[in-house]
């Protein structure tokens, strides 16, 4: 999976719902209904649904083998099965839920302090985003512990994606906050009522509009960005702490995005997603 990032080239940056970051559903909380799921590529088996992590689902059989299967590879009936168990979940507050960063549970505490920006053209929880954004750009180091306690490396020991983030963020610069634009907000709401209720990922849209098109429906002069999407996750700091992990994003595209130092201004889309439950789409402008 490779992301590009520059003034004039399209950034495409797919988002990787791995078991090893955010889970929407946590084992405590997991299906006890067994049942026989049939995956292209994958023998039929019998097992109860353990985990839910959006893009794949780690299922458990009865004799306790985990297997990992990505949900588009699933049959329609099961599809079906998903579907209706994240309905049941839908209401499930991200604070009540154990969320995950890397392999260890951590806490979610309130930020100390959040920028007073106003937008009529987005919702709360749409401006949170911008607004936790912010907070990570503004004191990187600080918001490092929203990310949980640094593990202890051993010698040839290869960082946590998690891990590694939180290096990251103990030395990484102060940015400038993002401001709030509407012609980015706007761009990201087509993509998010485009895809989410056909329930399609990635950053070009059902009419092959890229991301700078849509953009510049609303603003002619656009002169390059970028674009993130979380799929599945609910909350502001659940989506900026899963795409700064970025795990499973070889060079840490999404991260590139949040911490652009050239970038000025931001627009945030929070939809829903035929498959996935919940999608936020963020787009960046220099």
């Amino acid at each position: 999976m490779r992301a590009y990032r520059s003034q004039k080239v399209l950034c495409l940056l797919f988002i990787s719902l791995a078991a090893a970051t955010l889970n929407i559903i946590a084992e405590d909380d997991a299906n006890d209904e067994f049942r026989t799921w049939r995956a292209r590529g994958i023998p039929t088996v019998e097992a109860r649904l353990l985990t839910d992590q959006g893009l794949s689902l780690t299922l458990e059989t009865r004799e306790g083998k985990k297997i990992q299967v990505p949900f588009d590879r699933l049959g329609g009936d099961d599809k079906a099965f998903v579907r209706d168990w994240r309905q049941q979940h839908s209401q499930q507050s991200f604070a009540q839920a154990r969320v995950k960063v890397g392999l260890k549970p951590i806490e979610v505490p309130v930020a100390k302090s959040r920028t007073t920006l106003v937008a009529d053209y987005l919702t709360g929880p749409e401006l949170a985003v911008i607004e936790e954004m912010n907070l990570a750009r503004t004191d990187p180091a600080g918001y490092a512990q929203y990310l949980g306690a640094p593990r202890k490396q051993r010698e040839g020991e290869v960082l946590s994606a998690r891990d590694e983030a939180i290096e990251f963020l103990l030395n990484a610069k102060r940015l400038p906050p993002l401001a709030p634009a509407k012609a980015l907000s706007l761009a990201a709401r087509d993509h998010a009522e485009d895809t989410g209720p056909k329930g399609m990922t990635g950053h070009v849209g059902s009419d092959k509009s890229t991301f700078s098109e849509r953009i510049q429906r609303y603003n002619k002069s656009f002169g390059g960005g970028g674009e993130n999407i979380s799929y599945g996750v609910d909350g502001a700091r659940a989506i900026v702490i899963q795409l700064i992990v970025d795990d499973g994003v070889p060079d840490r595209g999404h991260r590139k995005n949040i911490f652009g130092a050239s970038y000025k201004t931001a627009g945030v889309a929070i939809g829903a997603h035929k498959d996935y439950r919940t999608m936020c789409v963020i787009d960046f402008s220099m």
